[in-house]
């Protein structure tokens, strides 16, 4: 079938040349009119700045194909490093979290790696509360009755196996009587130094003062 350009309309049948013409349908006549439009762009050429093995500045001629394709190429190599960064850091993470837990506990490490759930716990802790009736009489009314809260799951990342065949050995055991012997020489620490320099301030004071009563004895004199 072939296309009038001016009518849009198709070629009358040879059998009969005195029928009308068939009417093109929206569709046909939508890519007559955008036919022109659709002229492939890859190779336009694109003036790259660059600079070259000389430190200067030159432009070089490369088409807009060419440049999507580097682009498209450049753009796969991030994504794959990008990657490859958030699994070691969710690996350190969850190192640092089994780490943390084993030294000083899953609540304080919650509350150090966790603070946006910490701060939202008070908030959402009547809706996580479940009732739960108690062993007595049903009827007993709220003395029998127990809360439940229920927690924030843990992230994956944090869950996961450690990477590390042993883990960290537990610290040992100190006795309280050294670790008292220890807070109080911490406590004493720079006593003895603050007391010296307290003495010389005092013989400086005292000194500045004979210094000044000599100055104006001078201009008394005079």
């Amino acid at each position: 079938m072939h296309l009038h350009d001016s009518t849009l309309y198709s070629t009358p049948d040879p059998n009969g040349p005195n029928g009308s013409p068939v009417k093109l349908q929206i569709w046909t006549m939508l890519q007559q009119s955008t036919r022109h439009l659709c002229t492939p762009i890859g190779p336009a050429t694109l003036r790259i700045p660059i600079t070259n093995t000389n430190g200067e500045k030159e432009k070089v001629l490369q088409s807009l194909e060419s440049r999507m394709t580097e682009f498209e190429t450049l753009y796969k190599s991030e994504v794959k490093e990008l990657q490859a960064l958030h699994a070691q850091w969710e690996t350190v993470v969850g190192e640092i979290w089994k780490c943390g837990v084993q030294f000083l506990g899953e609540e304080k490490m919650r509350e150090m790696l966790m603070p946006s759930t910490q701060n939202h716990t008070g908030d959402k802790e009547q809706a996580k509360e479940l009732v739960v009736a108690g062993d007595g009489d049903q009827d007993a009314g709220a003395k029998g009755k127990k809360k439940v809260a229920f927690r924030d799951p843990l992230p994956r990342i944090l869950t996961q196996p450690s990477a590390f065949q042993r883990s960290v050995q537990p610290l040992p055991d100190v006795p309280g009587d050294e670790v008292q012997k220890l807070e109080d020489m911490i406590d004493g620490l720079g006593a003895k130094q603050i007391e010296e320099f307290r003495k010389l301030d005092k013989e400086e004071k005292k000194w500045w003062r004979r210094k000044e009563g000599r100055i104006a004895a001078a201009f008394q004199d005079e």
